[in-house]
């Protein structure tokens, strides 16, 4: 097992070993490791009634660690999980989330103004800003909750929450999810520190949920509430199906499963298209002489130009495959025996599909290290499944997608993405590095934006005052 990057260390196995079909055993436990899309779409998608559950990670679900095993993602493949994203998928198609289009558009107008104030940024600012102008389109959409800055207390707590869960699942992160007989070690012993730091997560995750789904509830009682997801589900409660405590506790985890799906992982792919703009200036330059002859010069893009922007829409598609933001996606489990090209997979066997691999299948992406959105120009080259496979596959997709259009090319729009240089005049060049997370965060790097038009930026502090 890849004690770290284990994206890559799978690959490196595969190779070593000449299969893309590889089986570990860790104290009985088996693990499928699928580096190629055919097996995984073969299993994941061809199969998905025995390939949809959810493995077990103990520092996520044991009640004494961070006790979120009813968060929706973490599910097994149960009446439960099929109830939520039934819920889920009625706000979340791609008809349904045209109504999320306004609030993503105006948000992504903030966050252009909000970066006009200087030149020079760090990618933690900037992702933060970016985090922060998707959080306030999702926490309004999902809980009518209107965010008043990003040191917004129950922004910072929902953000906090999402990376302790994302380290959580992390398989290598934590040995109680390798040996979960450590769940008993007393929280007292020396060596024990990783459950004292389970014990703060779960606190922390009890109580911003609880901030979150109280806030939403009370609006709805007085009758002076922003009509959102979670408030039209407690006005209504028969169409959730459920009575008193149970109803409270089903919509709190639906609500912040749509929070944590959404803001952090879309926030990562915009900072890894920021490294490809600085890396690849002249897909940066192209992308903005397809824009400037849409739009001009006097506006911002819009959702409905889209449709108008093949390149741009491709060089969205090549961050997603360049760099996948979920490398190893989120584990799958079988829920039966199954036999597949002539091996057992036991019930109960972790499936781990390596998006990652797959983003560098020469005979699929040619010259895959490079990031060239006109492989997408071709219509017989496939989109990665950065979203996942089959039934699992990620319930706001489409949401995600809207979201990355209105940002990628509102930055486009206004700024050159350059590289910075340093104090003897030579490029900071941004290295494509991340720490150990199911969710690849960039490593710290620094980067300057040059303002582009003046009569764009005139739009932007008149449509500005007039917010």
């Amino acid at each position: 097992m890849p004690k770290d990057n284990e994206h890559l260390g799978f690959i490196e196995l595969g190779e070593k070993l000449k299969t893309n079909l590889l089986s570990l055993t860790i104290l009985g436990q088996t693990m499928v490791i699928l580096n190629a899309k055919e097996d995984a779409l073969n299993l994941l998608q061809d199969k998905s009634g025995i390939y949809s559950s959810r493995p077990s990670f103990p520092m996520v679900e044991e009640p004494s660690l961070l006790d979120a095993g009813a968060v929706t993602s973490a599910l097994p493949y149960n009446d439960y999980w099929r109830k939520s994203r039934r819920l889920m998928h009625r706000w979340l198609h791609r008809q349904a989330v045209k109504s999320f289009h306004e609030s993503q558009q105006h948000e992504a107008r903030l966050l252009i103004q909000r970066l006009l104030s200087r030149r020079h940024y760090s990618s933690e600012f900037v992702y933060l800003e970016i985090f922060t102008a998707l959080s306030c389109t999702l926490l309004r959409s999902v809980y009518g909750y209107q965010i008043r800055s990003r040191d917004d207390p129950l922004l910072k707590a929902a953000s906090q929450f999402g990376q302790n869960l994302s380290s959580a699942a992390m398989p290598t992160n934590f040995l109680v999810n390798v040996f979960p007989l450590l769940c008993y070690v007393p929280v007292w012993l020396p060596g024990a520190g990783w459950k004292r730091v389970a014990q703060r997560w779960r606190k922390q995750k009890e109580d911003t949920m609880t901030a979150l789904f109280n806030k939403t509830k009370e609006d709805v009682a007085s009758g002076d509430y922003y009509p959102s997801i979670i408030a039209s589900l407690l006005a209504d409660p028969t169409t959730v199906g459920l009575l008193g405590k149970k109803t409270e506790e089903y919509l709190s985890n639906i609500g912040i499963t749509l929070f944590v799906g959404g803001a952090e992982t879309t926030s990562n792919v915009v900072l890894v298209f920021l490294i490809a703009m600085m890396l690849y200036p002249e897909t940066q330059r192209r992308a903005q002489t397809e824009i400037d002859e849409l739009i001009g010069t006097t506006r911002l893009p819009v959702m409905e130009d889209r449709q108008q922007l093949p390149y741009t829409s491709c060089l969205i598609q090549e961050v997603l495959r360049w760099c996948p933001i979920v490398p190893l996606g989120i584990p799958h489990a079988t829920n039966q025996e199954d036999l597949y090209q002539g091996f057992r997979i036991p019930k109960g066997a972790m499936i781990i599909a390596n998006i990652w691999a797959m983003s560098r299948d020469e005979k699929t992406y040619t010259n895959p290290e490079v990031f060239d959105p006109d492989r997408f120009l071709d219509p017989s080259v496939p989109p990665l499944p950065a979203f996942g496979f089959g039934r699992r596959e990620c319930p706001g997709n489409h949401f995600a997608e809207s979201s990355l259009f209105i940002i990628v090319t509102s930055l486009l729009a206004t700024f050159n993405i350059i590289t910075p240089k340093d104090a003897s005049g030579n490029e900071v060049t941004p290295i494509l590095t991340a720490r150990n997370s199911i969710i690849y965060h960039p490593n710290e790097f620094e980067l300057k934006l040059e303002l582009r038009s003046n009569d764009r930026i005139q739009s932007i502090l008149a449509e500005a005052r007039s917010m």
